[in-house]
């Protein structure tokens, strides 16, 4: 009985999660035809078995933004920058969702993709998008019922992390100590790391 109960309580969920109704899915990410069509095309000119080397980041004035983070790298083989469970990377929290949270009340004011090259914080987000490595950014208004869609000329491999490893290795090897190197504590600082309290 305990069985059977735990079955009929994933059967809506776990078993069904990764299947959609063709018709609910138009409404899930608001991507049309040729965009999925488009996105599987580039992602496939990678070799078989890889991953594209860049992300995307969507975007949303609703609560939603899980569910196609969850659909869109099943259909189209790019990876988000956000997790659809568990296995996003420790920088999620300390990067990705704050970005998140800054980004989208800025996004959900946007009337037309142009707004973008006008906005006052185009600094900003071309630096957040650029150290996740986003190619493609995507950004549902639900008001209008629009998704507006912008491929980023420029990513680059993934920078942001959570933590340096291997840090106490190199130092020993090169017999270093970081208050001693004024080169790296500069660079350190440009990239606004505060090497006193590691932040």
């Amino acid at each position: 009985l305990l069985l059977l109960l735990i079955l009929l309580d994933l059967g809506a969920t776990t078993f069904q999660h990764p299947y959609l109704p063709a018709q609910n899915e138009a409404g899930l990410t608001y991507m049309s035809p040729n965009l999925y069509q488009n996105l599987r095309d580039e992602a496939s000119e990678f070799p078989n078995g890889f991953l594209p080397n860049y992300r995307y980041f969507y975007l949303s004035d609703t609560d939603m933004s899980f569910l196609p983070n969850a659909w869109i790298p099943s259909q189209t083989g790019i990876p988000s920058a956000f997790n659809a469970y568990v296995e996003d990377p420790l920088a999620a929290h300390k990067f990705c969702v704050p970005l998140y949270e800054y980004l989208n009340p800025v996004f959900s004011r946007f009337k037309s993709p142009d707004d973008l090259k006008a906005s006052e914080q185009l600094g900003v987000i071309a630096t957040g998008l650029y150290l996740l490595n986003i190619r493609h950014i995507f950004s549902f208004h639900s008001d209008i019922k629009q998704l507006f869609h912008w491929t980023w000329l420029y990513n680059s491999p993934i920078v942001v992390a959570s933590q340096t490893v291997g840090w106490d290795f190199w130092k020993a090897q090169n017999n270093i100590a970081l208050n001693q190197d004024q080169d790296l504590i500069i660079l350190l600082t440009q990239m606004g790391v505060n090497v006193l309290n590691r932040t």
